[in-house]
């Protein structure tokens, strides 16, 4: 159907999310990490700009065993928690918490770089 696009690589979009394979957070791994960046690159195909958030559940947080990419364009609360990590972030070397849903961590990165594998380097991701 017109919702649905299938791309090389395993992952396909869905509505408004790429879906591609393994159970969820607790599938990323060093031996797995790359395929999930490029789950990332397709889900940032559909909406990159700066108003779009990309988003997974985090383990143990989710109704589906089917590892998915939601995209979305955020308002309100979205554009709020953007706000609150630019100013923890930019120009301030390294990782930074406090004050983060669910206990989160952010970093600055320019461009838009793998992203599972900048964020296996703060530490693990299930």
């Amino acid at each position: 159907d017109n919702q649905t696009m299938n791309w090389h690589g395993g992952w396909s979009q869905g509505g408004d999310k790429v879906w591609g394979s393994g159970a969820g957070m607790e599938s990323v791994n060093g031996n797995t990490v790359h395929y999930y960046d490029s789950g990332m690159f397709a889900a940032h195909a559909r909406c990159g700009g700066p108003g779009c958030a990309l988003i997974t559940n985090p383990a143990g947080h989710r109704t589906i065993n089917h590892f998915h990419i939601h995209f979305v364009h955020y308002h309100g609360y979205g554009a709020s928690l953007k706000k609150s990590l630019e100013s923890k972030t930019c120009g301030h070397p390294g990782w930074h918490g406090g004050g983060l849903p669910c206990g989160g961590r952010a970093k600055f990165f320019p461009g838009f770089p793998p992203v599972f594998t900048v964020a296996m380097g703060g530490g693990n991701l299930a």
